[in-house]
């Protein structure tokens, strides 16, 4: 009888401990999986909050920034400026004709006046139609304003200047092309001044003829 109640106490004992061990692994086990769930939880919501440039909506991915744009339209604007520009040979030409139409003096030779002439009237033309198509900044807006205004004054100077050349010219009509080149170099100067401003204010590198 007593061996019955040690055996029993002995049974009871290992019967305990299994449990205590089984309830052991049984919480290292969930343990294990809530760590797990947790793990995978955390990794889909880094997944879901990273933003990549893919999952911005288009607008976002090819709209630039406020520099961005002001630097687009630098770039085209120099473009503009330097098909429209003459040469340095051009330039030396053109002083040569301004020299002689208002001085009476020259060889009397107008074909390359002509040629010259003909050539800037359709270059003024052309960059006064892309300024005009060309989209402005806020911070641009007033620069593109002067070169429209300098390229139609210039066209118009180059159109008059070239139809002296074909005809003996009062002095009225000569002094009317005098006003036009003032005009022209007075915008060419505030023009340039307010480029240099901006260039300086936007990080913008010096505007180069080629």
């Amino acid at each position: 009888m007593k061996f019955d109640v040690r055996e029993n106490k002995i049974l009871a004992h290992g019967a305990l401990i299994s449990a205590i061990s089984l309830t052991g692994i049984l919480i290292a086990q969930g343990f294990n999986k809530l760590t797990k769930s947790q793990a995978a939880i955390t990794q889909s919501t880094i997944t879901q909050t990273a933003i990549t440039p893919s999952a911005l909506p288009s607008s976002a991915r090819t709209q630039p920034s406020g520099h961005g744009k002001i630097v687009q339209w630098f770039t085209r604007y120099d473009a503009i400026r330097r098909q429209a520009q003459m040469t340095p040979e051009e330039k030396m030409t053109s002083g040569k004709l301004m020299t002689e139409m208002f001085t009476g003096a020259g060889s009397g030779d107008k074909a390359e006046g002509k040629a010259l002439l003909s050539k800037m009237v359709s270059r003024y033309t052309v960059a006064t139609k892309q300024l005009n198509s060309l989209p402005p900044t806020p911070q641009t807006v007033e620069l593109q304003k002067g070169y429209v205004d300098y390229f139609t004054t210039g066209r118009a100077f180059f159109s008059k200047y070239l139809h002296a050349l074909d005809s003996n010219q009062s002095d009225n009509a000569m002094d009317n092309l005098r006003v036009d080149r003032l005009r022209m170099a007075s915008l060419d100067m505030s023009n340039k001044s307010l480029d240099k401003k901006l260039r300086a204010q936007f990080g913008i590198s010096p505007y180069t003829y080629y």
